[in-house]
């Protein structure tokens, strides 16, 4: 459930450069409105889809009638989200410091530089 947020977070970093890119420094309230809004937004629908009136209650026990082929299916397309949501995140990060002060300037342990 909170690895989706990750996918919004390497959004905000993105936001967090674009900002100190164009506006220059930030103050640290500013960075935290920018960093916790776009979370806070997708946070709030992805929780009441779920955990409103126990819903999901009923999608166990409709995902424990599938299928052994079905249930394998699922389980790599969630390995898939979630190490994709990780990545993204770093990107992110990455992204924030390649915007905020160059790409030339960020040296990466595994990059080589």
């Amino acid at each position: 459930m909170y690895l989706n947020l990750c996918y919004v977070a390497c959004i905000a970093f993105l936001l967090e450069g674009i900002l100190y890119k164009t506006v220059g420094l930030i103050s640290s309230s500013l960075f935290g409105m920018v960093l916790i809004t776009p979370i806070w937004l997708c946070y709030m629908p992805a929780n009441e889809a779920i955990f409103a009136d126990d819903r999901y209650l009923k999608y166990f026990k409709e995902f424990e009638k599938m299928d052994k082929s079905w249930h394998r299916k699922w389980v790599m397309i969630t390995w898939a989200f979630c190490v994709g949501g990780i990545l993204a995140f770093v990107v992110g990060i990455i992204a924030l410091f390649a915007i905020a002060i160059g790409w030339n300037n960020v040296h990466l342990p595994f990059s080589g530089h």
